[in-house]
């Protein structure tokens, strides 16, 4: 089905069984879009539609309240979500070069988590529901109606937005007060403290060698500096969890200063050693941490590592003498 961008009487924009589609509208109702006069701070829209006609009506629409760019590509728009971030993206079922479920699986894998509308002329229940189900906060069948109904949508999916990202933030307090309750655990960051690793690294009895590897992380103090005290702390919070991924059930790991975390890897050579240390590197090259990566906002990791039999003490002593730049 095409595009209804005439200026004839509108098609219904409501498919069967309550899919969500755009109401008439003229102005958005929410505290988002009306605070938007500010140009510094109006919320950035991506759109990304090949139709000159419909991007035309779009912007037109959205452009008093948002900022708005306009790209023709699945893969322009992959471009400069690598190296920006947007408040919201907007985007058609039926690009030139990728459908909407491909792009919004290039975005994941970017680990993109800006919300996203689906604004379309292709009217079927089964495109929509598979776009809701991908995560889309709207599905938009294309028409004059809609067009001006879209400062309203877009306003309703940043208010969503911002909601589930206060719950999310909400969650997190609840579980920093719940280790904050466990004196064996770090509040900040989920690992063991340094004392409590210690005493588990005591009391078992390793009839093999072990690894230790040292992760220091340099450069939280111009995070904090560009983005308040908490972004250092969240930069740590994400290499723990990473750090989680790569260890195994008999393996340790512990925050053994402000800013360096100490793992001990069970029955382990100076092989896995490195392949731990590596795996965590790469990782945190593809994470990504307030819209961008940690390691291009300036974070640099050093790690060091030693395998013996000669005791965990001694052992982080001498990893902590080859402590090296990663990046």
């Amino acid at each position: 089905m095409g595009s209804d961008t005439g200026s004839g009487t509108p098609t219904a924009n409501v498919l069967d069984r309550g899919i969500k589609m755009a109401m008439p509208a003229t102005r958005p109702t929410n505290a988002s879009a009306r605070g938007a006069s500010a140009p510094e701070s109006r919320p950035r829209l991506l759109i990304v539609d090949s139709s000159v006609d419909d991007t035309v009506q779009m912007r037109h629409a959205l452009s008093s309240f948002f900022e708005v760019q306009v790209v023709t590509s699945a893969r322009r728009a992959i471009h400069h979500l690598e190296r920006t971030g947007y408040d919201l993206v907007i985007f058609d079922y039926k690009l030139p070069d990728l459908s909407a479920p491909d792009l919004i699986r290039a975005m994941r894998t970017l680990r993109s988590d800006e919300p996203f509308l689906v604004v379309s002329g292709v009217r079927s229940e089964q495109v929509a529901r598979e776009c809701l189900a991908l995560g889309a906060f709207d599905y938009v069948l294309k028409s004059t109606e809609a067009f001006r109904a879209l400062p309203r949508i877009v306003s309703r999916a940043l208010s969503q937005d911002r909601l589930v990202a206060r719950i999310r933030e909400l969650e997190a307090q609840v579980a920093l007060l719940e280790r904050s309750s466990d004196r064996t655990r770090d509040p900040l960051t989920g690992l063991f403290t340094r004392q409590h690793f210690l005493q588990q690294c005591r009391a078992r009895q390793f009839t093999e060698a072990v690894s230790i590897v040292i992760l220091d992380v340099v450069g939280l103090g111009s995070i904090n500096e560009r983005f308040g005290d908490d972004q250092g702390d969240k930069v740590l919070q994400l290499l723990a969890n990473l750090l989680g991924a790569a260890l195994g059930k008999d393996d340790l790991a512990c925050r053994y200063g402000d800013d360096e975390l100490v793992v001990l890897l069970a029955k382990a050579d100076a092989e896995r050693a490195e392949e731990v240390a590596a795996n965590v590197q790469a990782d945190i090259l593809q994470a990504t941490h307030l819209g961008a990566n940690p390691v291009e906002q300036g974070v640099r990791l050093r790690a060091g590592a030693a395998t013996g039999v000669e005791g965990v003490p001694a052992l982080i002593r001498t990893a902590e003498k080859s402590l090296a730049d990663w990046s």
